[in-house]
């Protein structure tokens, strides 16, 4: 698939073409697809210590429990998008551990 172009790429993916490799993907769709993993995972993985906050000064057990609960949610939807950026090429140690806080991609930086 490397030889078709963008807008043939599109094209076929709108005419209903599942994309299940990166061998599949044109340059393109690949960039795209890994700043919208990217800002995903990140997004999930800031979220934590947020609630993590909330968490600590829970009203009662319950209220605590839940919270750790959503923290738990929020780092597993990080490591899925992680995990996920893995097929297409990046490292999952690199964006969690190798980048300084600044390069952090999520909605509330823009």
């Amino acid at each position: 698939m490397g030889l078709s172009t963008e807008d043939d790429f599109k094209q076929k993916i709108q005419d209903g073409y599942i994309v299940e490799s990166r061998e599949e993907m044109t340059e393109g769709y690949r960039k795209a697809l890994i700043v919208q993993l990217t800002v995903q995972a990140d997004t999930e993985l800031m979220s934590a210590p947020a609630y993590w906050m909330a968490a600590r000064y829970a009203p009662s057990t319950n209220t605590q429990v839940s919270a750790h609960a959503i923290i738990q949610d929020e780092l597993a939807h990080a490591n899925i998008a992680y995990r996920l950026l893995e097929d297409v090429g990046e490292s999952k140690e690199q964006l969690v551990y190798g980048r300084q806080p600044h390069e952090f991609k999520h909605p509330y930086g823009f």
